[in-house]
Order: C-alpha cells, then structure tokens, then sequence
C-alpha cells in the first residue's frame, strides 16, 4: 500500500480536486480520530488528579489529627505533673 503523503498522490492531487477533496477528508478525519484519542486520555488523567487530590486531602486531615491529639496529650501531661 502506498502512503498518502506519497509523492505520486501529492502531484495527482495537485491537479485533481475531487482526489484532493477525498485526501483532505480522510487526513481531516485522521485528525479528529488522533484528537478524539487525546480528549479520553486528558479526561482519565484528570479524574486520576481529582481522586488523588481527595486522597491527599484525607492523608492531611489525619497527620493533622495525629499531631493535635500528640500535642494535646503532652499539653495534658506536662499539666497533670506539675
């Protein structure tokens, strides 16, 4: 099979506009195929960042908890013994 970026089909299509028509189409839609690919891919990795952004969140609230609970305990200790 020969490629459409050839040079035979590039001078056939220079001088046939309904061949040139035909390539322009399928190169057109060739694109849209590569775009519609690339619009999935950006979807999947932003509901990737939306679920790590909440697992994140989640890891934060709770060292944040850990630490109060650890300082409030100390605050506690130091009081009970002096």
């Amino acid at each position: 099979m020969t490629p459409i970026n050839s040079n035979f089909f590039m001078e056939q299509e220079k001088q046939d506009l309904e061949l040139h028509i035909a390539l322009s189409s399928q190169r057109f839609a060739g694109i849209v195929e590569r775009l519609d690919k690339i619009e999935v891919k950006i979807d999947e990795f932003e509901a990737l960042l939306d679920e790590n952004r909440r697992n994140l969140a989640t890891v934060i609230i709770g060292a944040a908890a850990t630490i109060s609970t650890g300082i409030f305990g100390l605050i506690i200790t130091l009081v009970m013994k002096f």
